[in-house]
């Protein structure tokens, strides 16, 4: 008859980052990971972009030659706010000419 109990090779939960002790954040973690696979992401990247993927290709070429600010008015946005928030809009504008004031004052 066979052993039918005990302990069996490769038997057991498998070690994993969220079982291994460590004392650095998972962003940090992530950093490392990306640092350490950066030639073949970029060489990824560049063949899905030259492929025909028109979105990654603008991004690659606005993060390499640097894209212009782009302010935002929140003015602007005032009614989505609003509607978001299920307030009135005038609220939302004094709310945000009280905090423009705050931070000239």
């Amino acid at each position: 008859m066979g052993q039918r109990g005990g302990k069996r090779p490769g038997a057991g939960r498998k070690p994993g980052l969220r079982h291994l002790p460590t004392t650095l954040s998972p962003i940090k973690l992530a950093e490392i990971k990306l640092a350490q696979n950066l030639p073949k992401l970029i060489d990824l990247a560049l063949t899905l972009a030259l492929g025909g993927d028109r979105a990654l290709l603008v991004y690659l070429i606005d993060r390499v030659l640097g894209k212009a600010v782009q302010p935002v008015s929140i003015e602007s946005q005032v009614e989505d706010i609003a509607a978001d928030f299920g307030v009135d809009a005038s609220r939302v504008t004094s709310i945000v000419e009280r905090l423009k004031a705050q931070k000239a004052g």
